[in-house]
């Protein structure tokens, strides 16, 4: 019995999948070539963390929605609008890796705190990238359910080609 068994494992495992129809054009195609146009354009290689986010959710992956706040004063009013706890990612085209040059913090409770983040943050970058150009930070609503994270580079080759997922 276990040779069978054994057997009909190893015949499925070379079995080939059913092949399925898969749409090669998108309703959204309008909208991904302006961002991809966009690019280009700038000479970027990378697509900014708010072009990745359209992106993905014209695919229908959910995201985090950034908000822009290039004022200490405007990121709380921002996180008093999002809500407490808010995460603070450092905005700029220059930065791709935010936490390499201290440019993530998560979990900030209170007003204080995203004022002392948003000073720290904006003075370590530009002395880690000074080249870069700092836009302000981005701010989302901290996800407080434990849900898998995805993370991804939306890199741009000459064929509009290359992206690599990475699922955590």
């Amino acid at each position: 019995m276990h040779l069978y068994h054994y057997a009909r494992r190893l015949e499925l495992l070379y079995e080939t999948p059913e092949e399925i129809a898969v749409e090669t054009t998108s309703p959204y195609k309008s909208v991904v070539d302006k961002i991809l146009d966009d690019a280009v354009k700038e000479k970027r290689d990378i697509l900014t963390e708010n072009e990745s986010k359209a992106f993905l959710e014209l695919y229908g992956i959910k995201t985090t929605t950034p908000f822009a706040a290039k004022s200490e004063d405007k990121a709380v009013e921002l996180a008093g609008k999002i809500g407490y706890p808010v995460v603070m990612k450092i905005h700029s085209p220059e930065i791709t890796h935010k936490s390499d040059v201290g440019g993530v913090a998560l979990d900030l409770q209170c007003e204080d705190e995203v004022r002392k983040t948003f000073k720290e943050m904006t003075q370590t970058a530009k002395e880690k990238v000074p080249e870069a150009t700092i836009l302000g930070n981005l701010r989302t609503k901290r996800c407080q359910a434990p849900l898998p994270s995805l993370f991804s580079n939306l890199g741009l080759t000459p064929h509009r080609g290359t992206s690599s997922w990475y699922i955590l």
